[in-house]
């Protein structure tokens, strides 16, 4: 299951997608609905979250700065905004910081589930990357295991008495 934060200001809007949304289809399940991006920095830091949905204008901390500040410190987790400004340099900053989804308000819920699938489908790309990268280096542990096992036995065996193969081996 991926781990959803929920940051808006407004409750009505954090509420609604935190329960108005079947997460469960969508293989996820909110972690945690905060406020602003201080409580969400606290929250990230305390637990594995996935995806970030936020908005951008917030009292403390708002989502722009949240999103710099995650896109710097954990570059793994996906974020969507939902905005009710259409104002373009928000959107260009976003992208900057590596937003998968600018939406906004008002908006529909299924907008939100489509740019979770998109998130899904990349942290599932991500996910198989590192499983072969852990299986390769698995095979290259055992090669190594191999290798030394091979000139332990030849040295055992005289196979090998010049000293330079050895340290080099």
């Amino acid at each position: 299951m991926y781990k959803v934060l929920i940051v808006d200001d407004e409750e009505l809007i954090r509420e609604g997608i935190a329960n108005e949304i079947d997460w469960l289809k969508l293989e996820c399940v909110v972690s945690d609905c905060v406020q602003n991006g201080i409580e969400a920095m606290e929250i990230i830091k305390l637990k594995h979250i996935d995806i970030i949905i936020t908005d951008i204008k917030m009292p403390g901390m708002n989502g722009l700065e949240l999103t710099q500040w995650v896109y710097s410190n954990f570059k793994s987790i996906s974020i969507i905004i939902l905005s009710g400004y259409s104002d373009f340099k928000f959107a260009q900053t976003a992208i900057k910081y590596g937003v998968v989804d600018f939406i906004l308000k008002p908006t529909r819920l299924e907008e939100i589930e489509v740019a979770v699938e998109k998130i899904k489908k990349k942290l599932e790309v991500v996910k198989l990357k590192k499983q072969k990268l852990e299986v390769a280096n698995g095979i290259i542990d055992k090669n190594k295991n191999l290798e030394v096992l091979k000139l332990i036995n030849n040295i055992i065996f005289r196979n090998t008495d010049d000293l330079q193969v050895i340290k080099n081996k």
